[in-house]
Parts: structure tokens; C-alpha cells; sequence
């Protein structure tokens, strides 16, 4: 008696076979695996350019908290000055960071998603096909959650719908053909 649900007709072979929960268990893992990967690769390249500005920011945050009762005024109000300019800096640099690298991830998914639909018709072995469309799915929430965050733009509007529509248009290929 074989374990597991019995599974959808697998395109690569055409008989119903049995999902295995060790199978279903890697394919997870490989998912999960890939989209880190795939997350911390462009990040790695594309490294935030606001975080030599938090350095500033804390640096001043303390210089200010130790001379507050040093300090003029002026001294007081310029450091202020100073600080709201950095954070709106900083804000500025973030924005346009969180849209090119939400961009770069949302298209790095979307060809690791239609990768894996290549793969179906290539014949390789669900597990890996399973995991590979995982990692685009994961992948692409990132890359969705980092569009969120940046500023309002068309670009950022086009970024999410063209994410849909590549999602939907996935699913709709891979889970339509094995019915």
C-alpha cells in the first residue's frame, strides 16, 4: 500500500501517480531555498544606498542626545536642520531603491515562473518543477512588498500589474494543463 493523496495527472508522464510527503517536503524546501537565493542576490548587487545615511542619522542622534545641555540654541536647531535633511535624503534614496530592485526581482520571477512551465515540457521531475515555480511565486511577493514600499509612480503601477498578469498567466498554464 503506497502512501500519500493521489495527485494530478503529471504532464511530463501522463498517468495519475501518488504524491509522496517527502516529495511534497523538498519541493518546499527548494522553493523556499531559491527565493532566498534569488533575494539576497539582488540585494547583494544592488546594496541600499540609505544605509550610510542611518549611519549619519544614529551618529547624530547621539551627539545630540549627549550635548543637548551643552549646546545652544542655534547649535540645537541646526542639528535638527541637519538630521531632517538626512532622513529626507535617506527616504529619497529608499524610494528609489525599493523600485529599481522590487523591478529587477518582480522580472527575475517572472522568468523563473515561465522557467518552470519550460521545464514541465522538458520533462523534469515534478519535485524540481514544483520547486522552481515556488521560488518565482515566493520571489515575486518580495519583489511585490518592495514595490509596495517605494514611492508612488507608473512605474511602480506597472510593475504590480504586470506581476499579475504573469502570475495569473502562470498558474492559469501550469494548473489548467494538468486537468
Amino acid at each position: 500500500m503506497s502512501r500519500g493523496r493521489v495527485a494530478a495527472t503529471d504532464p511530463g508522464i501522463g498517468a495519475p501517480r501518488r504524491t509522496q510527503p517527502l516529495e511534497t517536503l523538498f519541493s518546499l524546501c527548494l522553493g523556499i531555498v531559491l527565493a532566498v537565493v534569488m533575494g539576497v542576490s539582488v540585494t547583494t548587487l544592488r546594496p541600499d544606498p540609505a544605509e550610510g545615511s542611518r549611519a549619519q542619522l544614529e551618529s547624530l542622534a547621539a551627539v545630540q542626545l549627549r550635548a543637548q545641555v551643552t549646546m545652544s540654541r542655534d547649535e540645537q536647531i541646526a542639528l535638527e536642520e541637519r538630521i531632517r535633511d538626512l532622513r529626507a535624503r535617506a527616504r529619497a534614496q529608499e524610494d528609489v531603491w525599493s523600485t529599481e530592485v522590487g523591478s529587477l526581482v518582480v522580472a527575475l520571477s517572472s522568468v523563473v515562473m515561465v522557467g518552470s512551465l519550460v521545464a514541465i515540457r522538458r520533462g523534469s521531475t515534478r519535485v524540481i518543477r514544483d520547486g522552481v515555480l515556488l521560488a518565482g511565486a515566493l520571489s515575486m511577493v518580495y519583489g511585490v512588498i518592495l514595490m509596495l514600499m517605494s514611492a508612488q509612480t507608473w512605474l511602480r503601477f506597472a510593475v504590480l500589474v504586470t506581476a499579475g498578469l504573469v502570475t495569473a498567466a502562470v498558474g492559469r498554464a501550469r494548473f489548467a494543463a494538468s486537468r
